[in-house]
């Protein structure tokens, strides 16, 4: 279990980890090789982070330790340092490759050509923390090459890099991630956290989560009889997670939510409005919305 190098820009690096059972949080700390250990955060929720500001020609280090209800549990480490891209790297260096799907568990990665190349290099990654990248392609000699026997409902990411012969080029950015089967619903959903001996004091049935796309979830309900809109609220689905409204008047039956990046998922629930009704519904389980590279 180690801490790896999603990805490298200039003055940033991108790191991420495993995710470990029944963390409620993660504490994260960097260094150069030449200071003391320095905070970085002490209540990250997803496994992977970015850090900005950094300097072009030091060598980093980073630590990550869970945090459980008990305490926080021991370091995870990486050997090697990582280096920010230079100035000059920064700007040979590709722009993400476009992935598209074409079928079941088949992807088609396209990437722009750089006219001094003669060849390719095409790198992947499953999307789930601490995974590394891995060499699906070494010489590739076009703009694009199809992958197959892609069935993680996580979803995978992409990147390139020219080969030019003179020296080693850096990988673009990743690519935006992209899930090449069918979602499975059982996949998106925690355990339950409704209490059925409870069902009388809602006044509907539960919402139902879908996945959005990248840290984003679908809400969708039924009709209540005689509703004029409905408000949504929504918590992190932890003990005594305090709900917040997200929308005070939809005047539809789905509404999608954005920016979900808590590992342990979110719940919501809904009430109708323009009736003699002001019970919320009952909860829905625990979503968790699919992680994808912060900005």
């Amino acid at each position: 279990m180690s801490i790896v190098l999603l990805d490298e820009r200039l003055e940033s690096l991108t790191v991420s980890w495993p995710a470990i059972p029944r963390a409620r949080c993660y504490i994260l700390e960097y260094r150069t090789s030449e200071t003391d250990w320095e905070l970085l955060s002490d209540s990250v929720r997803q496994t992977q982070v970015r850090k900005r500001n950094l300097h072009p020609e030091c060598e980093y280090f980073f630590r990550v330790a869970a945090v459980f209800d008990r305490g926080p549990g021991d370091w995870i480490f990486h050997d090697e340092g990582f280096f920010p891209l230079t100035w000059e790297a920064e700007d040979n260096a590709m722009l993400p490759p476009t992935v598209r799907k074409e079928e079941d568990g088949c992807l088609v990665i396209t990437w722009g050509q750089v006219e001094s190349a003669f060849g390719y290099e095409v790198q992947m990654r499953e999307n789930i923390g601490g995974a590394e990248w891995c060499t699906i392609g070494t010489d590739v000699r076009g703009t694009g090459l199809k992958k197959r026997r892609l069935h993680s409902t996580n979803g995978y990411m992409f990147r390139v890099q020219h080969l030019s012969g003179e020296f080693e080029e850096a990988f673009s950015g990743p690519s935006e991630v992209k899930v090449a089967v069918p979602v499975p619903k059982k996949k998106q959903v925690r355990a339950a956290t409704v209490d059925p001996k409870a069902s009388d004091n809602y006044s509907m049935p539960a919402p139902w989560v879908k996945n959005g796309g990248p840290q984003a979830l679908l809400i969708c309900w039924r009709t209540f009889d005689g509703a004029k809109g409905y408000e949504i609220q929504m918590r992190e689905n932890v003990t005594r997670g305090k709900w917040t409204t997200i929308a005070g008047n939809v005047r539809f039956t789905e509404v999608k939510k954005k920016n979900l990046s808590s590992i342990s998922g979110y719940q919501f629930r809904i009430r109708p409005l323009g009736t003699r009704e002001t019970r919320f519904s009952a909860p829905s389980y625990g979503a968790i919305a699919s992680q994808a590279l912060p900005n």
